[in-house]
């Protein structure tokens, strides 16, 4: 057989896996997806992180929405945390764009959020620029945001005037975009 057949079998053979796998996990989680339009999750945003319109991207006008419960089991067997680090091309932003592409794609969740801003240590001390995930979510006491740290799977539920701390990070955030 040759070569460029025996290719076009394992590329088959491959889509046909990623596509069943996306139903398998689909329908494992059983979301219960809540839908919100833009300008709620544009004042969510606003409110909860103190951006300016102007610092919020947002690219679709409804956001599908699941609960803090059904996120961290999506985050704790997401694997984007076993990726290899690499300066450049599997930096930070390629993680949190790659966990947020990834939710849309494998669970129609819109609600993973890419954001940029700078990270400091503790004392205070910049660390420098990075980038990371806003994960906003509907719970049972209303709609929340999480940030979440894709390279370290750490997490800490946002709030109103508070600083935002994951670990030994205290993150500012710049700007942050929903696709």
């Amino acid at each position: 057989m040759p070569d460029e057949q025996i290719n076009q079998m394992f590329f088959k053979l491959g889509m046909d896996l990623i596509n069943k796998g996306r139903w398998f996990v689909q329908n494992a989680y059983k979301l219960c997806l809540a839908v919100f339009g833009r300008g709620t999750i544009l004042q969510l945003l606003s409110n909860t992180l103190g951006l300016r319109n102007d610092q919020i991207s947002l690219f679709d006008e409804k956001y599908y929405l699941t609960s803090w419960d059904k996120m961290g089991k999506i985050i704790d067997y997401d694997l984007i945390n076993e990726m290899v680090y690499h300066y450049d091309w599997g930096d930070c932003d390629n993680f949190a764009y790659i966990f947020a592409s990834r939710a849309s794609y494998l669970y129609n969740l819109n609600s993973f959020g890419a954001a940029v801003g700078d990270v400091f240590d503790l004392k205070g001390n910049k660390i420098g620029r990075h980038c990371f995930n806003i994960i906003a979510v509907n719970d049972i006491s209303g709609l929340k945001l999480y940030c979440y740290e894709p390279m370290t799977d750490g997490f800490t539920l946002i709030q109103k005037g508070n600083k935002i701390i994951i670990g030994s990070w205290e993150y500012k955030i710049d700007w942050c975009i929903f696709y």
